[in-house]
């Protein structure tokens, strides 16, 4: 039985543990940030133009703002960026929470380098509960 149960503690230990712990700046966190801050601004056409070019030839303007109609993306107060992960200086992902009204929506968005900025490409915000997946993006649970 202790056998088991230490397996499981590691089994969700280890992976919590490869994120980095974000308490200062970093440019994915920078990155994911102005994500939220040009959508909660009433800015979706510069949050738009800000996503990498891959997610524009899937995503179109008209189905993006669509996507922003669940109140959090334009009524969050804060955005805490909780960790980073940067692969090869090409790809990364960033976790943390959206804080809107006394509650916690938690997020993950995958982004990539392109040139010298990191754009964000793809992410998912899930609603206050009381049991957060660890990953939630397929791409940013490999590391």
């Amino acid at each position: 039985m202790f056998a088991a149960v230490f397996v499981a503690a590691v089994a969700i230990a280890i992976p919590s543990l490869l994120w980095s712990t974000c308490t200062g700046t970093s440019p994915l966190r920078e990155a994911t940030q102005a994500f939220f801050e040009r959508i909660r601004g009433g800015q979706e056409r510069e949050a738009y133009d800000g996503l990498a070019a891959a997610r524009h030839e899937q995503l179109s303007f008209e189905s993006f703002t669509a996507e922003l109609e669940r109140p959090v993306f334009r009524g969050h107060e804060a955005v805490e960026v909780e960790g980073t992960q940067s692969h090869d200086d090409s790809w990364g992902c960033t976790r943390g929470e959206l804080e809107m009204g006394g509650r916690d929506w938690s997020f993950e968005i995958y982004l990539v380098k392109e040139g010298q900025q990191w754009r964000v490409h793809t992410w998912i915000v899930d609603e206050p509960a009381s049991f957060t997946r660890l990953h939630k993006l397929d791409r940013c649970q490999q590391w």
